[in-house]
């Protein structure tokens, strides 16, 4: 029988070539598509204490989804705003609105359920500044 030994010269070629593809960075119009350093300004309009729990952000062109990041809540304090800096993926030059989920203070240690702010439709560019106010009056102010 004829059997073709492979030397470990050509494994370690294949291998490294094999690595060396791996590592490649993306295609050129995936690098440099983040929108970096948005500034998002959260204002609480409400007469208590808010903890912003979540920011996101709709990504219109990829998948039309909205994309959110590591986060840790909040707490801002009333008439009081507090300054995110986020970069945004996949949305540099694209649409996208920004979306803030927040609880009131119920007062103890008991938050209000969930509330959704969402800022308008923009293109997103690096270094933005967006302002986005919780509105009052808030639940406590209702007969």
């Amino acid at each position: 029988m004829n059997e073709t030994k492979r030397s470990p010269a050509l494994f370690s070629i294949v291998a490294l070539s094999a690595a060396a593809f791996a590592v490649m960075p993306a295609p050129a119009q995936a690098l440099g598509d983040d929108c970096k350093d948005v500034r998002i300004s959260v204002f609480n309009d409400h007469p208590v204490e808010v903890k912003v729990t979540k920011i996101e952000y709709r990504d219109f062109d990829r998948d039309d989804k909205w994309r959110s990041e590591a986060f840790v809540d909040r707490k801002i304090a009333t008439t009081k705003h507090y300054q995110f800096v986020r970069n945004l993926e996949h949305v540099k030059n694209d649409d996208t609105m920004i979306r803030i989920t927040y609880k009131e203070d119920e007062g103890g240690s008991r938050w209000s359920d969930d509330r959704v702010v969402t800022g308008s439709k923009h293109k997103c560019s690096e270094g933005e500044y967006n302002r986005i106010h919780l509105p009052g009056p808030s639940v406590y102010d209702q007969p």
